[in-house]
């Protein structure tokens, strides 16, 4: 038997559920106000529109809401829900960049799948890699666990 204690009573975590919830849906209306699904880049400059990445800021997207901020792993589980909030295809990566641990997205686009790592998004020109790219920029992962992101 496992037992798992967490430091916030069960009534605090399901507000904070709910306050994150509501976030990510003001956000999602927001992005497709028009009618049409944003496209994946548009929805991380919109979240990085709410707050910043920082290595010290917390590792969740209630941190990411709540202080305006959060560390890289806060930053991408932030994105991913937003993404499935739009319906949009993301998964999560655990990996390594300049040999220490990091975490970043992959992302369906018209292209094909594409990593994005938010947390270096910003004064980025094209911010969507390939595997190759990506391997280029010093960063490691397991193949097996993402869709191959490659060029056509």
């Amino acid at each position: 038997e496992i037992l798992l204690e967490y430091p916030l009573e069960h009534s605090q975590l399901e507000k904070r559920r709910d306050e994150l919830n509501r976030e990510l849906d003001r956000l999602a209306r927001d992005l497709t106000r028009d009618g049409r699904t944003p496209l994946a880049l548009e929805a991380a400059r919109a979240l990085l529109e709410e707050g910043t990445c920082d290595p010290e800021g917390g590792a969740t997207p209630y941190d990411f809401f709540d202080t305006g901020s959060a560390s890289g792993e806060g930053i991408s589980l932030t994105f991913a829900a937003l993404c499935q909030k739009l319906e949009l295809s993301c998964r999560v990566v655990q990996g390594t960049w300049e040999e220490e641990p990091w975490i970043w997205t992959v992302v369906r686009t018209a292209e094909g799948w594409r990593h994005l790592d938010l947390s270096r998004l910003e004064g980025e020109d094209r911010p969507l890699y390939t595997d190759q790219q990506l391997r280029g920029l010093g960063y490691l992962w397991e193949d097996s666990t993402l869709p191959p992101c490659v060029e056509g």
